[in-house]
């Protein structure tokens, strides 16, 4: 008893199983997370070591190198990328797909454990970040009003970031702007000249006698006092009675004297009582705030921004919403004049585009149907393959649970994709069932004979769907990952559906259905065989009473019904001119070829000639994106906020954009350099910001159990719903963008690159980046400046931007070996002495009685970062004999250029052009690129690679090519072992090309590119094409052996088939309609695979019908061939055997 006889007898058992299914995947569907993409997992691990004072030279030479040295014998690392700044060295490290990063972090930590004692004294431990490169916050706050920034800063850092922080699920709180509160020792020059005091001693003693630490505890009878020491310092002005003592002069008492020993050791010159003194005559002692190293103002006005960032595999909708449940808890402690809002969701927009789905995915479920309605014409028939849907549907969400997936763009996506799909197999099953009841079968033994007559077929077809996701589960890197998710939903639902249409569908065709009894009396089996399907049917029609009375009432019942009756004859008329069409096709068998190869040459002509480009990901059109802004080299951070204060008030004024948060100071590849900026821009949505404000009036608060969200957000009821798919469409970007370069060359100095933001693109790069590489970095600029001035004739290209161009006025201090050994001066020294004198130095913290918040004690020279070449060599230092020594005794200072930042890539200094294009083609764009620096000249040692979005398309498009070779691959060792032979599923297989015809054709019709989605399409339409080819191999196969001859078994393969290969693939065109056409939020990836898809399945069902019977024609005769040549080789060796000497009986 196979699984359909089971289910035929024993209904309720089947009904059970399913709804059991169908209940734990509602379960299942509540429990899964929500997010924009899967989780993908980005192996990057950054190292970082701060050198305060220290040029990009001197860190890369003394930090840099020798961390990266060491870092080399780390296991698993792929590529090494360093960048050494003023003060700061950050290494990044990417590892191989699929390493544990913990177990990476632990390696990276040991090989700098190493090699850290080697550093420069003034250089901090080096620190480790598990990094994403392409992670984005979800949510952006401004804080702003009529408090000043001191204040802001303070109730940010005190109050709002810890009530974030402790939402679950959220990963990090990043405060952006405001003043730092902060004690400023402003030391005079003077006084320690006069009293031969030093900085260093001057923080040593803010360091010992500001502290506070338990001592132990006493024991008094029953009673338990803990014992501890407690600063007496608690403001600014009672840190000037810190005690510090002096150094006394060698040879001199007096207490204003400014003169220096000039002896090794101050010869035998007396030494004068030490003697002590106070902070406060030394110093003046302020409550300020830190220099502020940028500046923040959201639309035009200061401002306070907090950016809030997810967990790695958080719920961003659960954690959305415990945020603004907190953020409605601070709105009612805050104090007057403050205003707290959110400026930019981007769960909003992930929201609205998940809602965008799913009503996509509801319209596919109801124009399937009706496609459903119009070929079977039975409401009975289509209720039974309706079924089909949900039972498969549901259980999937089962499988997406146990794999830890989500409910993301990638999956609704590939769930909205499945319908037509989940209903093939219940319609060729239901179809044949109807036809065996057509027959004259009772509904129960029509159900069994029916899906056991197609059971091979349709394990085939539903295998080829499965089979061709099989190699993707091997793509390694991000493009892995993403489809992952993808193919095996798909995987799970088409199993599903196969189970479902062996189980559900021939089971409810057996109660619901009903036969023709009065037939099956008046013909026997052999009168079938003899009359043919054809005839049986119409003797049914002219012998049964009660299918003429039937036959009438339905008529009666269609009278009004112009549509069923308009499907029906346009059936009947294309099954009677498919039929001539294919006699004629099979008598002119070398035409047809000749029209198969022509499409397939116009298919092939459409990416060489430029009618189909290339790119990595599609265009995105989001709300919220940034504009990187630079202006000349050496400005100031008060210019730069004064340019962007007046850029900001240009963009607002742009129709559409509700918010500018404008941050001078902070570029957009992360170095903190007062002439860059990044700007926030958000796009106003009528629909999506009346969303946000209800939902920030309403108060929500994070949904399911506190156990759920303590899991990072696991919640049952996932909060997606058709309300979002109500919001208006954004218009498109590229003419705002456009506009905003425009209005960018109106101010003086200033250079802007617009980012779209896109969760696919690694650390949002550029289009096209050229990386120059070698070791002298004056060869490496000069190249660099080739390279600029080569790509900016190329017309496609704009903003091309020499990365390493850029360069500072550096005061460099030569320190004289000599005359600063023979007065007791180390280098080391002199770095510390200037560090403390210009930039300041931390020496302790304090904390206000009932604040809570520890505030930084900063030492420093008054006028320190002001000081001129003059000044800068009368800085105090302290000799290792204890005499004072200025610092233009022992060092020279001189004015030279010197670089921003020096880039290596893999051990290698390296220069960085980019530029953006205005050419969606990305693949032009790199072809154009490479034609333009072929005629650049490169030294030996030298190299020029392509980075960017053009290097990522390429490294996505060779692991996707493969996987597409491969799938095609594994369908013909599918089929080898299905029909058991090595050459009928050649016929299969010759038929999947003819799809490129119409998926290229689809993807220039609606514009499109040939990306990584369109390229997943492509691997999903060689299943989905296979299907019919299937269909016809299998059933002209078993016509030839009842007894056929193949022309008519295969015309009779095709009338039989015909409806059900029509069907199925209306049923999918029609269902990916609402995906092709959609305009929506996250529209641009779905709009590529619903092209690839409609486009392909048309053109290959339309050649298919035709061309495989002529396949099938050559390789029969090929096969036939063969079998006579071994025939006649097996004759021939016998009559040798006969003829020769002793053969004979």
């Amino acid at each position: 008893m196979n699984v359909t006889e089971l289910a035929v007898r024993r209904p309720i058992t089947i009904l059970m199983l399913i709804l059991g299914l169908v209940l734990m995947g509602v379960i299942s569907y509540g429990l899964l997370p929500v997010r924009e993409l899967p989780n993908v997992n980005y192996p990057y691990l950054q190292v970082t070591v701060s050198d305060p004072g220290a040029d990009p030279q001197d860190v890369r030479t003394s930090v840099t190198d020798p961390l990266e040295n060491a870092l080399t014998a780390v296991n698993g690392v792929t590529s090494m990328t360093s960048v050494s700044m003023q003060g700061v060295s950050d290494i990044t490290l990417q590892f191989a797909a699929g390493i544990n990063i913990n177990t990476a972090n632990n390696d990276v930590a040991q090989a700098l454990h190493a090699v850290a004692r080697k550093l420069p004294a003034t250089a901090s431990l080096p620190s480790i970040t598990a990094t994403n490169p392409a992670a984005a916050p979800i949510m952006s706050l401004s804080l702003s009003g009529k408090l000043n920034q001191m204040q802001f800063y303070t109730l940010a850092q005190k109050s709002i970031v810890p009530a974030i922080e402790s939402v679950p699920g959220v990963g990090a709180v990043d405060l952006q702007g405001g003043l730092i509160p902060q004690i400023n020792v402003q030391v005079n020059e003077s006084a320690l000249l006069a009293y031969n005091v030093t900085l260093p001693q001057i923080r040593q003693a803010l360091a010992t006698q500001n502290t506070s630490a338990p001592v132990g505890a006493l024991n008094n009878g029953s009673q338990t006092y803990t014992v501890g020491t407690q600063t007496p310092f608690t403001t600014a002005a009672s840190l000037a009675n810190v005690v510090i003592q002096s150094t006394p002069k060698p040879g001199k008492t007096g207490a204003g004297t400014s003169g220096v020993g000039t002896g090794a050791a101050g010869g035998a010159a007396s030494q004068a009582p030490k003697r002590l003194l106070t902070l406060g005559q030394l110093a003046t002692l302020s409550q300020g705030y830190a220099t502020p190293l940028s500046i923040n103002r959201l639309n035009g006005k200061t401002a306070v921004g907090i950016t809030i960032t997810a967990q790695s595999g958080a719920n961003s909708l659960s954690v959305e919403s415990g945020v603004l449940s907190a953020i409605n808890k601070l709105k009612k402690t805050l104090p007057p004049g403050a205003t707290l809002r959110v400026i930019a969701d981007q769960t909003v927009y992930t929201k609205a585009a998940l809602s965008a789905v799913l009503r996509d995915l509801i319209l596919a479920v109801v124009l399937a149907s009706a496609v459903l309605y119009v070929f079977l014409r039975r409401f009975s028939h289509t209720l039974i393959v309706f079924f089909a849907i949900p039972a498969s549907l549901l259980s999937t969400f089962i499988v997406m649970y146990a794999f830890g997936f989500s409910l993301d763009l990638m999956s609704m996506l590939a769930l909205s994709l499945l319908i037509g799909i989940l209903v093939d197999d219940s319609i060729v099953v239901l179809e044949n069932i109807d036809r065996h009841l057509k027959l004259g079968a009772d509904p129960r033994t029509a159900a069994v004979r029916g899906r056991t007559e197609i059971g091979a077929a349709a394990v085939a077809i539903t295998l080829t769907d499965v089979v061709v996701y099989i190699p993707i589960v091997f793509v390694q890197g991000t493009v892995g990952q993403l489809f992952r998710e993808f193919g095996l939903t798909i995987a799970a639902a088409t199993l599903f559906s196969l189970f479902t249409s062996f189980t559900l569908t021939p089971m409810l065709a057996s109660r619901w259905l009903k036969g023709n009894r009065d037939f099956a009396q008046r013909v026997s089996e052999g009168e079938r065989e003899v009359l043919g399907e054809g005839a049986c049917a119409a003797q049914a029609l002219r012998h049964s009473p009660k299918m003429r009375r039937f036959a009438a009432f339905k008529a009666r019942c269609k009278a009004g019904s112009s549509l069923l009756r308009a499907g029906e004859r346009f059936m009947d008329a294309l099954k009677s001119r498919y039929e001539r069409l294919l006699k004629v096709t099979l008598s002119h068998r070398l035409r047809a070829l000749a029209v198969a190869a022509s499409a397939l040459l116009v298919s092939a002509c459409f990416l060489p000639f430029g009618f189909i480009g290339t790119s990595f990901v599609p265009p995105e059109n989001p709300q919220t994106f940034r504009v990187g802004a630079q202006m000349p080299t050496g400005t100031s951070l008060l210019t730069t906020d004064a340019a962007m204060r007046v850029f900001s008030a240009k963009l607002k004024k742009i129709p559409g954009i509700q918010a500018v948060f404008a941050t001078a100071g902070v570029a957009l590849n992360g170095l903190n350099q007062a002439n860059d900026a990044v700007l926030t821009v958000v796009r106003a949505d009528q629909g999506l910001q009346a969303q946000a404000q209800k939902r920030n009036k309403s108060g929500v608060r994070a949904k399911g159990s506190k156990k759920a969200r303590a899991r990072g957000g696991k919640k049952a009821g996932n909060g997606i719903s058709l309300s979002g798919a109500n919001a208006t469409p954004l218009p498109p970007i590229d003419p705002l963008l456009a506009r905003i370069q425009t209005i960018a060359k109106t101010i003086p100095g200033l250079q802007i690159q617009t980012d779209v933001p896109n969760p696919l693109v690694i650390n949002s790069s550029t289009p096209v980046s050229v990386q120059v590489s070698g070791q002298s970095p004056v060869v490496l600029q000069a190249l660099a400046q080739s390279v600029q001035g080569l790509l900016t004739r190329l017309p496609d290209l704009t903003n091309v931007k020499n990365q390493s161009a850029a360069s500072l006025p550096v005061w460099l201090i030569h320190v004289n070996d000599a005359q600063a050994a023979q007065l007791g001066v180390t280098t080391q020294l002199v770095s510390q002495a200037a560090q403390a004198a210009i930039g300041g130095v931390i020496a302790s913290t304090i904390q206000s009685a009932g604040s809570g918040v520890q505030t930084n004690i900063m030492v420093s020279m008054q006028n320190g970062s002001h000081f001129t070449p003059t000044e800068l060599a009368g800085i105090p230092i302290a000799s290792r004999h204890g005499q004072m020594v200025t610092l233009g005794e022992v060092a020279s200072i001189l004015l030279a250029p010197g670089p921003v930042s020096l880039t290596e890539a893999n051990r290698q200094l390296t220069s960085v052009v980019t530029a953006g294009t205005t050419n969606p083609s990305l693949g032009q764009v790199a072809q154009q690129v490479q034609q333009a620096l072929s005629s650049l000249q490169l030294p030996p040692g030298y190299s020029v690679t392509l980075g960017g979005e053009i290097a990522q398309q390429s490294q996505a498009f060779g692991p996707l090519l493969q996987s597409l070779v491969l799938s095609v691959i594994l369908i013909y060792m599918l089929m080898a072992a299905l029909y058991e032979s090595l050459v009928m599923p050649l016929v299969v297989l010759c038929s999947l090309p003819l799809a490129t015809v119409g998926a290229f054709f689809g993807l220039w019709l609606s514009g499109q590119t040939l990306n990584i989605f369109s390229f997943m399409a492509l691997i999903m339409l060689m299943g989905l094409v296979a299907k019919n080819a299937i269909l016809l191999v299998d059933y002209a196969r078993q016509r030839i052996k009842q007894g056929m001859t193949r022309a008519d078994a295969l015309i009779d393969a095709g009338k039989t088939r015909l409806r059900p290969i029509v069907m199925t693939t209306s049923t999918m065109v029609f269902s990916m309609i609402p995906l092709a056409f959609h305009t929506g939020f996250g529209s641009a990836d779905r709009v590529p695979i619903a092209a690839v898809l409609i486009g392909g399945l048309t053109s290959s069902t339309l050649l298919t019908l035709l061309l495989v019977p002529v396949l099938f024609t050559y390789v029969d005769d090929a096969r036939q061939w063969m079998a006579r040549w071994a025939k006649r080789k097996t004759r021939v060796s016998l009559d040798v055997s006969t003829a020769s000497p002793g053969g004979a009986p």
